[in-house]
């Protein structure tokens, strides 16, 4: 007997590898029974890498499921804190979920040491980051104190706003969109009538979320008030309970005040009070009980509390929960939270409901929220869908995972008074000082809209449109738009700016406060990013709002936002801008605008956790109208609650949306319920459907088997019985592959479900991926286009594809060739075949793989026919073809084929190339020849017993084995002599394919190919010096094979095959297997290097949750550049770099026109690219003092240019985006980082490092990002310090992981305890990485002074008159008796030259060439980047002396020659000029120089044309200084290498490293003055990650 059950552990159909876990979730998730789930050792244990892989845990935390009747196995240092009994009623007990701690062993350790205990069910790491899916209404990263800034008089109760509560009332008019649909809605019985919906009975839902605001009107009589008695026995307060005080003795368990939203807007769509006023939730009569747990994220263990305390509640106290509603998100396949979920249905009647997730993917594929319950029959996991009646575009889908569809796009819901919002149409009346509906009406419009311009004008808007039918408030239109004209492009998003204006709006009371509202509409994402209102005084100022960047106006919805106002706005000539980020030409509605007094607590979120309520209060109705349902029972009621919905078929359980319409009894004879088909069961010919609402009259069944065809195959089957939950199938073939069965009851209703059918036998234990369908279906370019026949060939570490087609019939060829990686399990495609070849056979040699095939006609369209196809006169012009195709060069290369038989077939036989047979009806058809690679001669090496064209061959050892189809004997050519092996193969099934493959094993040669008579086997073994195949234990697939191909390689053999019933008709498995070696491999070559093993790294250093891993990762590489030019090994202090890099008046300007770099030094956001900017100019590359924690603090301005290193060189690769530089190829930055690495030091490098997107395997201590992950985005700078070509694929995740081998060697500012001692490797593939390039200094020079200009550096490239060729030059007044001798440049080119010419005692202040030559040096540049330049001929200067470096910068045809400092106004703000920028102490202009021909000179100050980053910036200076010491003081050698000046003073040691005394007393002095004013830095979010 086999069971076929997608809902209890059989493999639906479309599943896919989960992108968290290397397992096959059999466990995590099949029923997760209690005592009678218990696995041997090797169960669950064998997961243990995939658990610590599979997302953030606790350390030193496990959470084992233990039988009740043992104690926990633990060591003396763990200790066992129980959380949740489970009732096991078949083991008559229970067993217990246990949290297990412990200080001195971490968590794999821990998980190791209960894998052997029999007492341990399953055991799992306490996993954290639990949250909301996308942080829906996100606008909780607003501090206290600004939730307490809402003004207590502005907030009061609203009027009745259920007309826009479409998903319970929908009739299309309100909250409009293209597609509106009047059937969106839930239809919940007599909602909002007098009398309820409930029958007047209580049902109680249990709401985990982060806490409810009890005081809302809306809710303060919807909430379970437990009793002085109850909180006693179950120690929470009187609103409710906190389940993280469980795990957290310093939280308050009767704390559960919502200091978000999202639980509070939760808990409103589900029982908001139905009085008229503000909203109504779905149930009438819901009780909710409030169970915090968590603020934003929690764990594993507070989940389990809070079930606990449910369970406790429900036995002990009696309360009647029916359902809990779980808006949050897990993306691990937690068998403790299943196993807790199935015990809540099973013993309270308790159905969960779950949201899907949103970030539009399919959770068969992807380890996501309710994927973790398939199969639980009392989870209901909730899709969302919009008000067009489709499924919302973010929303998570799973054909077998996510169960129903439900309203979840722009609901209307409640929100704590704290976040009170001024919604415009739901305020009082009266409250609204400016109101526009934008009817499209005579009247005027009270508002008017335009674009604000990237040059600061005012335009109109494209598209524009008053009165639109897309409208928000009832009866109304809207004002749509096309957002066309960006004031910035970044990819395939712009920066638009819209202004709104009014006239004549009438002020608010003094003390009052106003708000400026606005609904909006998109079909994409379009959010909101900052706004600014003019002043009554006529400036402009920007308005702080929470909401910027939030998951606000995420489309396919309305959505709101509102903006607290400055008293002193000009509401005379009212005008706001607004800054969205949107797609380009995204097309936009505006509804609803005005300007109030009163805010009420109320507002508009979307996601799957606003669906998941309306589906909990649903269950809550049901529930009350069926109170004898038992939860299994109430789940399949609510899944069949549903009207059928195209967008939601194929892609949800039920294939349905939500709709309590649909009513009726499930066991009644004719429900009125959709069907629910839960489970199949397979016993021999008898199919048994389980489920429910089937009906008690017959209806219909179909059943089909999907194949290579888009239709499937029709399956015969007769229905024996029926019943309201089960029907019997008679059937007349047997079941294999995938399954869709298909309920049609009575009524009419229908239902179906996939699922993957194994017939019971064995089959290879190992699936393998295959490379995915990228082309065009009607051509052929693609590996699904060709049959799986063909050349399957081990070569290094791999196997080679060559996959055999037919473009016309009788015409197979091979030509394109792929490569599976065995160790990365991943695909890529190869150079094709020169040609195509028919009849080709491959082996190896000296580590090439050699083609022997025979040449084709090539007729129209370049399509390849065998000669003699259509004129057998023309069958001699075919000819044998040999080519060689080289791994390392990746290339093919023809061999000479003089006197090769065409029908000969080519074989590696204990290192001997061998052609065995010959062409039909020749001498040759029977001999066996030797081929000599050098030269391709031929010599005799046998003859067979039997003429054969073109046979399959294999070579066992020495032993030859020759079969062909044709006459279908086998036969083994030993000494150079055939013998053909009679009764070789077993009896074969009847209509069985005749297709075989052969491969060579340890002794002997593997067959797999045609099915044996009884069935059993497709795959057979001949020992050497035995006569007949014998089948093996185990199968390549459960169908029938056809046309497969077969190689032994590496301990494994494998198959790759089609069958119809296989999941995309075909397959590739591998089973355990001795091999022997493979004549003519070699080991694959690799590269490795370690600037460890160097010695020219410094120590792992910890940014301890500061944002400055820019400043971390940028004085790494400059402290290995030290250590590479024999300096000592320092440890410089990221924050003083930081500091000044972003403080100062300078500084200030630069960050401050811009609003992604806030004035807070220690936030992050800043580039090493701005950083090496403010190195250059000798700032803040100080020793940190030892023994004191370097640390967040504010500088005395004294310090700004101490420093101990000096930036003397840099070289810059790539940037994503703004580069303005020539950046090196794509296809050549790898190499040339590895160059950097090696020869001059780290390369910094920024790439994504939050692990939520299953990117990070924590055992391998590596990182893997997918190109295309939602929201995925670099958040992280590091250095990387070496790299290995062979780090292997398979240590990164299973459900995430690269093409191919390689990763770089990444030191971390993260401490020692991250990772790898502080290091962990990024694969080369990682879709996030940029690669930005090294900083190179050396240690200060005593007495050095820079003159320069450009305090922030490089910040853009100018062209000059559009040549590849320009000249900077900037003068100066000497301040003392020095010598001039060295310069600093930039090199904005690759393969670039320069001159630099130094000019003493200027004649023209208009003329930087008017004084005495009298230095000069040239020079090249090989990549982009600062260059110090050591003047031959230093420069001696006296006091008040005037001189000037001109600098003559050629690049080979990058046309930006010329580096310069700008400035970048804000976009709203265009005409603004820099107030410290390009000017000197003094206040005064500075002035700069460039030319194209070094005659003619302009100031570019000011000049905004021709850069290469920006169109909107202005020049401020050019980079060019110069460095000057002491008159006869000595300053050393090149460029980048700087003797300090005092070497002759005796040594002093620190820690391990020396240092001369005057550095470190200098270091310690600076430190310490910084330590006085050190001040904590605040951890902020959306930051460069720490």
């Amino acid at each position: 007997m086999s069971t076929g059950n997608a809902a209890r552990g059989m493999k639906p159909s479309n599943r896919i590898a989960r992108s968290a876990l290397a397992l096959a979730l059999a466990l995590g998730l099949a029923p997760v029974a209690p005592a009678a789930a218990a696995q041997p050792a090797d169960g669950w244990a064998a997961d243990i890498p995939a658990m610590l892989a599979a997302g953030p845990y606790a350390e030193g935390e496990v959470v084992a499921c233990l039988d009740g009747t043992a104690a926990a196995p633990l060591s003396d240092e763990a200790a066992a804190e129980p959380l949740m009994d489970l009732d096991d009623e078949d083991a008559g007990g229970t067993t217990r979920l246990t949290v297990i701690r412990s200080d001195s062993q971490d968590t794999e350790e821990l998980l190791r040491s209960l894998a052997d205990d029999p007492s341990v069910v399953f055991a799992e790491p306490n996993y954290t980051d639990i949250k909301p899916p996308d942080d829906e209404g996100a606008a909780t990263s607003l501090a206290s104190a600004d939730i307490a800034s809402a003004s207590a008089a502005s907030t009061g109760a609203a009027k009745d706003a259920t007309a826009y509560q479409w998903g319970f009332g929908n009739d299309a008019s309100t909250l409009q969109t293209p597609g509106v649909s009047n059937a969106a809605s839930a239809n919940p019985p007599s909602w909002d009538e007098k009398g309820g919906n409930m029958d007047g009975k209580e049902v109680v839902v249990a709401v985990l979320d982060s806490g409810i605001d009890a005081s809302h009107p809306d809710l303060d009589g919807s909430i379970y008030r437990f009793s002085p008695a109850q909180q006693q026995a179950l120690g929470c307060g009187e609103l409710g309970y906190n389940a993280e005080a469980a795990a957290n003795p310093a939280l308050d368990a009767a704390d559960v005040a919502d200091r978000g939203n999202h639980g509070t807007h939760c808990a409103g769509i589900i029982a908001a009070e139905w009085d008229g006023s503000g909203t109504s939730g779905i149930a009438s009569d819901a009780k909710l009980m409030v169970i915090k747990n968590g603020d934003a994220t929690s764990s594993l263990v507070d989940q389990l509390n809070a079930y606990a305390f449910v369970k406790k509640a429900v036995l002990e106290q009696g309360v009647n929960v029916r359902v809990t509603s779980n808006s949050w998100v897990v993306t691990q396949a937690s068998r403790a939270l299943d196993a807790a979920v199935r015990d809540l249905g099973e013993s309270c009647g308790i159905v969960s409901v779950f949201g899907a997730g949103n970030w539009a993917l399919d959770n068969d594929e992807n380890l996501y929220s309710g994927s973790v319950f398939e199969g639980n029959p009392y989870a209901v996991v909730v899709a969302a869908t919009n008000t067009a009646d489709r499924l919302w575009s973010q929303s998570h889908w799973g054909a077998t995972t996510v169960d129903v569809g439900a309203p979840g796009g722009g609901i209307l819901s409640t929100v704590p008074l704290s976040r009170s919002r001024y919604l415009p149409d739901i305020v009082n009346d009266g409250a609204n000082l400016l109101y526009e509906g934008f009817d499209g009406d005579a009247a005027p419009s009270a508002v008017t809209l335009a674009a604000v311009t990237a040059e600061g004008g005012s335009a109109p808007l494209s598209d524009a449109k008053n009165g639109d039918a897309t409208a928000f408030a009832s009866g109304s239109g809207s004002f749509s738009v096309t957002l066309d004209q960006p004031i910035e492009v970044h990819g395939a998003n712009g920066m638009y700016v819209v202004e709104f204006a009014a006239t004549g709006v009438t002020a608010p009371a003094e003390g009052a406060g106003a708000f400026f509202g606005l609904s909006m509409y998109s079909e994409t994402m379009t959010a909101p990013f900052k706004a600014q209102v003019k002043l009554a005084d006529g400036t402009w100022t920007s308005i702080e709002d929470p909401e910027y960047g939030s998951a606000k106006c995420l489309g396919q919805t309305w959505d709101a936002l509102d903006l607290d106002l400055p008293a002193n706005a000009d509401f005379d000539d009212f005008r706001l801008r607004i800054t969205f980020v949107a797609p380009l030409d995204t097309h936009v509605w505006f509804d609803s605008a005005g300007v109030g007094t009163q805010k009420v607590p109320y507002d508009y979120l979307s996601g799957t956790s606003m669906a998941t309520p309306a589906a909990a209060g649903a269950c809550a109705v049901l529930a009350a109208r069926h109170p004898d349902d038992t939860a299994a029972q109430l789940a399949a009621r609510l899944m069949g609650s549903v009207r059928l919905n195209d967008s939601l078929a194929g892609r949800t359980v039920t294939g349905g949306a939500l709709d309590l319409s649909v009513a009726g009894e499930p066991s009644s004879p004719d429900p009125a319920l959709n069907p629910v088909v839960d489970s199949i069961t397979l016993d021999g010919a008898s199919l048994t459907i389980s489920g429910s609402s089937f009906g008690e009259t017959e209806g219909t069944v179909e059943l089909a088997e999907a194949g290579l065809g888009d239709a499937g195959e029709t399956l015969p089957a007769q229905v024996a019985a029926w019943g309201g939950s089960s029907i019997e199938l008679a059937c007349t073939a047997p079941l294999t592959g995938i399954v869709d069965v298909r309920v049609t009851a009575a009524t009419g209703k229908t239902s179906h479900r996939s699922f993957f059918v194994s017939a019971g036998r064995t089959v290879y234990e190992r699936a393998l991926p295959l490379p995915a369908s990228t082309g065009d279906p009607y051509v052929v370019d693609d590996f699904v286009d060709y049959e799986t026949a063909g050349i399957l060939q081990p070569l290094q570490g791999s196997l080679h594809v060559l996959p055999q087609t037919a473009l016309i019939e009788g015409s197979p060829f091979v030509q394109r060739m792929w490569r599976y990686g065995i160790a990365a399990e991943a695909w890529d495609e190869l150079p094709a075949l020169p040609e195509p070849l028919q009849d080709a056979s491959a082996a190896l040699w000296n580590g090439q793989l050699v083609v022997k095939g025979t040449s084709m006609e090539i007729v129209g369209d370049g399509v390849p026919r065998a000669w003699g196809a259509v004129d057998p006169a023309s069958a001699g012009k075919a000819e044998a073809r040999l080519f060689a195709f080289d791994p390392a060069a990746g290339s093919w290369s023809a061999l000479p084929a003089e006197g090769v038989p065409c029908g000969a077939t080519l074989v590696n036989a204990d290192g001997t190339l061998l052609l065995v047979g010959g062409d039909a009806g020749e001498a040759s058809a029977s001999a066996i020849l030797s081929y000599d690679m050098a030269g391709g001669a031929l010599s005799a090496g046998g003859a067979l017993a039997v003429a054969r064209t073109n046979p399959q061959v294999v070579a066992s050892g020495a032993t030859v084995y020759a079969y062909d189809a044709e006459n279908g004997s086998l036969e083994a050519v030993r000494d150079g002599k055939g013998a053909v092996l009679e009764g070789a193969f077993p009896a074969f099934r009847e209509g069985a394919d005749d297709a075989r493959s052969f491969a060579a094993v340890a002794g002997g040669v593997a067959m797999v190919g045609p099915l044996s008579a009884d069935g059993k086997a497709d795959t057979y073994l001949l020992i050497d010096g035995h006569d007949a195949f014998e089948p093996y234990a185990k199968r390549s697939s459960d169908a029938k094979a056809l046309a497969p191909t077969a190689a032994a390689y590496d301990g494994r053999l494998y198959a790759l095959g089609s069958s119809w019933l296989e999941p995309n008709g075909r397959y590739f498995r591998a089973t355990a297997l001795e091999t022997a070696a493979v004549p003519g491999d070699v080991a694959p070559a690799g590269d490795a290097f370690d600037l460890r093993d160097e010695g020219l790294v410094t120590p792992v250093r910890d940014q301890k949750g500061i944002d400055i891993c820019w400043s971390f990762a940028s004085l790494a590489a400059l402290e290995s550049s030290v250590l590479r030019a024999g300096g000592p090994a320092l440890e410089l202090s990221p924050f003083q770099a930081a500091y000044f890099a972003v403080m100062g008046d300078e500084e200030r300007e630069l960050s401050g026109m811009n609003p992604f770099m806030p004035d807070d030094p220690y936030r992050g956001g800043i580039t090493p690219f701005k950083l090496a900017g403010s190195l250059a100019a000798g700032k803040g590359a100080v020793v940190a003092q030892e023994g004191v924690d370097d640390g967040p603090y504010d500088l005395d301005e004294s310090l700004r240019f101490a420093n101990d290193v000096r930036l003397t060189g840099s070289t810059f690769l790539e940037a994503k985006a703004g580069t303005y530089w020539e950046a090196p190829e794509a296809d050549a930055v790898r190499s040339l980082a590895k160059d950097v690495v090696r020869e001059q030091g780290p390369v910094i490098a920024e790439f994504c490092s939050s692990a939520e997107f299953g990117n990070y395997n924590a055992e391998a201590c590596c990182y893997y990002l997918a190109p295309g992950t939602a929201f995925a985005a670099p958040d992280h700078y590091v250095a990387i310090v070496g790299w290995d070509d062979a780090f292997p694929r398979s240590s990164f995740n299973e459900g995430m992981r690269p093409a191919h081998d390689g990763a770089w060697l990444v030191k971390n500012s993260w401490g020692t305890g991250f990772g790898d001692e502080g290091y962990c490797w990024i694969s080369y593939e990682d879709a996030s990485l940029t690669l930005l390039g090294t900083l190179e200094g050396g240690l200060a020079r005593e007495g050095e002074r820079t003159y320069q200009k450009d305090i922030g550096g490089w910040l853009d490239s100018l062209s000059v008159d559009g040549s590849a060729t320009g000249y900077a030059a900037n003068a100066y007044e000497s301040e003392r008796d020095e010598t001039l001798d060295r310069v600093m440049i930039c090199a904005t080119g690759r393969d670039a030259s320069y001159r630099v010419d130094v000019y003493r005692n200027l004649t023209d202040a208009a003329d930087p060439r008017s004084g005495e030559l009298v230095s000069t040096q040239t020079g090249a540049a090989e990549l982009p980047g600062y260059r110090t330049v050591a003047l031959d001929e230093p420069v001696e200067l006296a006091a008040g002396d005037t001189f000037s470096v001109v600098v003559r910068l050629q690049n080979t045809s990058y046309a930006y020659p010329v580096a310069v400092e700008t400035f970048t106004p804000d976009p709203e703000l265009p005409d603004e000029q820099p107030t410290y920028l390009g000017r000197d102490a003094e206040g005064q202009p500075e002035i700069s120089w460039v030319s194209s021909d070094g005659n003619t000179w302009m100031n570019p100050t000011g000049y905004g044309r021709d850069l290469a980053a920006s169109d909107r910036s202005m020049v401020t200076n050019v980079c060019v200084k110069a460095l000057t010491l002491p008159r006869n003081v000595s300053g050393g050698g090149g460029a980048s290498t700087v003797q300090p000046s005092n070497t002759a003073t005796a040594l002093v040691k620190t820690g391990d490293d020396l240092l001369p005394p005057a550095l470190l007393a200098f270091a310690g002095a600076t430190l310490a003055a910084c330590m006085l004013g050190a001040a904590a830095a605040k951890h902020r979010k959306n930051d460069k990650k720490g």
